[in-house]
């Protein structure tokens, strides 16, 4: 206890010579079980407990201020005082702020504050504050500034503050969930600023909370000075009203009544004008009807120089609704333009009804509902009838047509209008007939007393039964608002000005009663453009989607090869090479090489099974034909390409890239081309030249696909000599294979061995032996016993796989037979012969011989 008092005692006097500051971050202020006292009365507390859970965390280091936030300022089991009231509360009279902000105070307790009779700003913003005790800064006259932001207060109450102060200037209680604005800022002498910014407050019943206030005090709180009995300054506009802040709340009612009889009601109203700024920035008011009596009576102070400075007093005070009235200062306002909502039974369904508030009017607002007639009844009252929008077609009479003072039956399908509506149009001031389909309007339109009338945008007939009414529009231009739009069709023109056409112009025909008929004018000339407009475009995609077959079929029939045809002088002689698996090969022969090979430009085709030059690898012929091939037809017949098709696609890449995909042709069969698995082929499908064997138009298609025949007389004249000594005229030869030539064939009808041999202009004297016999394994006895001894008999060289094979030369299992014979009776020096076996049926054997060489005397088939 001694070394406790000692150091109080040390504080006391170090507070003395030092300046005031608590600070004290991040903590809880309060650690009791309740809500601690910040500052007790008791006599010997401590500025810091000493108890061992807490200690001082604060330094004195500024004047008169202390800060705590999210601190632990006292730490005791019950209520304990940063402030005793001996030597410790002398230091803590004199303090003159308190920042408690950011920290979670729930509950301000009525002695909490008691000793800081000097605090002139109190910060308790930020925090959970939900209730205020009475009394709780009752004792702090001297306090300026009181900010209660950012925390949860529902309700404040007057005996809660020091409401006899002259000092208080400022109060704020923004961002806190109070609905109801306190009356007691009207009673606060001095108060310069009251912020409830972004609260719950909404003025329901404005006129009622006027009568509440306590209008003695207004008085006693703006009077200049009590001590006067002088009060005619409270009738004058303070030159530094009270600013009261409410903006972005939930006012959305401004509506006052104004009692004649009720001075009490009016005075208040009048004190708060002039002596209070009420600020509403951002709230969502509504501009109906209520807001008149406020209008009325802040004009006649302006009117009677009570108020000045409207701008900057009634600056905020904006319409959010209805859409006509959005952003507008109500100020602005005419009272014709608020309108209430009315709730009648006779309002028309679907119809709304409202009042206008300066006359009384009833309008029955009917736009755009589809309405197909006008309705049978209305609510009683002069009417605003506004039928724009719908599909009404006829105007009948109705008796409530006589109440009517504004008719706007505009943007209808309106064709006929009895002409006893316009008889009884007693009181109508405004008539709006445009947009419709009127070819004539009754003369009795004549009779009304409107001071507006709107007549454009129909087709009238401009015929003798229509003079009356360019005459009248003529004479009372200053009615018809629309006249130089008023528009009619003569006999020779359509659109003309009304009160432009001549009288001549007004001509009767027998049907100019009936001219305008809406089926024939307007419904059919729509349907047939929309019809049109649909058939284009569904022609257009069709066109598009079937393109390639609407070219092909123009190929047809006018020989027509339109966009995509590469006619010239190319230098490849073979027009096209077919590449398949051995199995298609019927298929191949039947449906692709015939049809190329027979056609009318009898197409020069190399077929991979029938037509490759043997004694060379496969990958050699392919990259010989794709240079000297215009075309490649790959024929695809299952999900995974056979090794033979997979190469042939490869090698002619190059080529189909450029060419722009023009060389290649991907012919599917029995295969949807989806199923294809090698991505290069799908990715080629989808530009490239495509076809499906089930096409009605496959040949026709194939034919479009081949190139144009376009070559010089003398290459024409090789193929067509070729061709008559062969049915194929395939041409081979040149630098790339030595030991081949033109493709001849020589059929015997009295053996079952055919022979094919070609002949070159050429000696090539690369090879050293005279037969290379290749065979398939199934014919290798075939080969050996009746093939080797034949050749090997007649003093011919032969190379026989099997027994003397030579590695490195083929790749595939069908070999052939290279034949090089010098001085033989048959050939001369340097002959070729190639026999290759392709097919055996039982004794039947075919066998293939090229021969290269300048030949003097053909080899008799039977010899062979």
């Amino acid at each position: 206890m001694a070394a406790l008092f000692v150091i109080t005692l040390l504080f006391c006097v170090a507070a003395v010579t030092q300046p005031y500051r608590v600070a004290a971050p991040n903590s809880a202020i309060m650690g009791s079980s309740r809500n601690s006292a910040i500052l007790g009365s008791r006599c010997n507390s401590a500025i810091f407990t000493g108890s061992s859970r807490n200690s001082a965390v604060a330094a004195v280091t500024q004047p008169y201020r202390v800060a705590a936030h999210n601190s632990a300022i006292m730490g005791s089991s019950r209520n304990s005082a940063i402030l005793g009231s001996s030597c410790n509360s002398a230091i803590f009279t004199e303090l003159r702020l308190l920042d408690l902000s950011s920290n979670d105070l729930s509950v301000i307790h009525k002695d909490d504050f008691t000793p800081l009779t000097s605090l002139h700003r109190l910060n308790l913003a930020k925090n959970k504050i939900e209730f205020i005790e009475d009394g709780s800064f009752s004792s702090l006259q001297e306090l300026l500034i009181l900010d209660l932001s950012a925390n949860s207060i529902r309700t404040l109450s007057e005996h809660s503050f020091p409401m006899k102060s002259l000092s208080l200037a400022e109060i704020y209680v923004d961002e806190n969930p109070i609905k109801i604005l306190p009356s007691f800022i009207f009673y606060v002498r001095g108060l310069k600023i009251a912020s409830f910014e972004r609260t719950h407050i909404a003025f329901e019943n404005f006129t009622d909370y006027l009568l509440n206030m306590n209008m003695n005090r207004v008085l006693r709180s703006v009077v200049k000075s009590a001590s006067t009995p002088d009060r005619s300054d409270i009738y004058q506009q303070s030159n530094d009203p009270c600013l009261v802040k409410i903006g972005h709340s939930n006012i959305t009612n401004l509506g006052f009544q104004i009692d004649q009889e009720n001075i009490t009601l009016n005075t208040s109203l009048q004190l708060v004008l002039l002596h209070f700024k009420l600020e509403f920035t951002a709230n969502p008011v509504r501009c109906n009807c209520r807001i008149n009596p406020i209008i009325s009576f802040v004009n006649f102070l302006i009117k009677n120089n009570s108020i000045g400075n409207v701008q900057e007093l009634f600056g905020s005070w904006i319409c959010q609704s209805p859409e006509k009235l959005y952003g507008k200062n109500i100020l602005e306002i005419e009272m014709d333009q608020t309108l209430c909502a009315l709730n009648v039974s006779t309002c028309p369904i679907p119809c709304k009804c409202y009042e206008r508030a300066l006359t009384g009017n009833i309008i029955v607002d009917c736009i755009g509902f589809n309405l197909n007639d006008i309705p049978d009844n209305m609510p009683v009252g002069s009417l605003e009838l506004i039928l724009s929008h719908n599909n009404i077609t006829h105007v009948a009479y109705t008796a409530y047509l006589g109440r009517v003072k504004i008719f706007d039956i505009s943007h209808n399908h309106l064709k006929t209008i009895d002409s006893s509506v316009f008889q009884n149009l007693n009181k109508i001031e405004t008539l709006n007939l445009r947009s419709n389909h009127l070819i004539r309007l009754p003369q009795t339109l004549v009779r009304l007393g409107a001071k507006s009338i709107m007549l454009s945008g129909n087709p009238y007939v401009c015929d003798c039964n229509v003079v009356w009414l360019k005459n009248w529009i003529t004479s009372n231009k200053d009615i018809v608002t629309d006249w130089d739009m008023v528009t009619c069709n003569t006999l020779q023109n359509d659109g003309n000005i009304i009160v432009k056409v001549s009288k001549a112009e007004f001509i009767c025909k027998e049907s100019s009663l009936n001219e305008f008929d809406e089926i024939k004018h307007a419904v059919l000339p729509s349907i047939a453009t929309f019809v049109t407009v649909c058939l284009v475009i569904i022609a257009i995609a069709l066109i598009y989607s079937f393109r390639t077959e609407i070219k092909v079929l123009m190929f047809i029939h006018w020989g027509l090869h339109p966009l995509d045809n590469d006619t010239g002088n190319n230098a490849e002689e073979i027009d096209c090479m077919v590449v398949h698996k051995s199995s298609d090969n019927d298929w191949v022969l039947e449906k692709v090489v015939k049809p190329l090979e027979h056609c009318n430009n009898n197409y020069t085709v190399v077929d991979s099974d029938r037509d490759f030059v043997v004694g060379y690898s496969f990958q050699q012929n392919v990259s010989n034909l794709v240079v000297r091939s215009k075309r490649m037809i790959i024929i695809v017949t299952g999900n995974s390409m056979p090794e033979n098709v997979a190469m042939s696609w490869s090698i002619a890449q190059e080529k189909i890239k450029s060419t722009k995909s023009s060389f290649g042709i991907i012919v599917t069969h029995n295969i949807q081309k989806h199923n294809i698995e090698d991505k290069d082929m799908k990715a080629y499908l989808k530009h490239g030249r495509y076809v499906d064997s089930k096409e009605l138009l496959f040949t026709n298609k194939l034919l479009y696909y081949m190139p144009g025949k376009c070559m010089n007389q003398e290459y024409l004249n090789t193929i067509n000599a070729s061709k008559g000594e062969s049915d194929s005229g395939i041409s081979f030869g040149g630098s790339i294979f030595n030991c081949t030539s033109t493709v001849s064939r020589a059929i015997s009808n009295s053996s079952s061995l055919t022979i094919e041999y070609t002949e070159s202009a050429e000696l090539v004297n690369t090879c050293t032996t005279d037969l290379f016999i290749t065979y398939h394994d199934t014919d290798m006895d075939f080969a050996r016993h009746r093939l080797l001894p034949l050749f090997e008999s007649n003093n011919y060289a032969v190379c026989f796989p099997d027994r003397d094979f030579l590695s490195g030369h083929h790749e595939r299992k069908t070999f052939s037979i290279l034949l090089h014979r010098p001085n033989t009776q048959l050939l001369n020096k340097d002959t070729f012969k190639n026999i290759e076996i392709e097919k055996r049926n039982g004794p039947n054997v075919i066998i293939k011989m090229s021969i290269t060489a300048n030949i003097e005397k053909s080899m008799p088939v039977e010899e062979a």
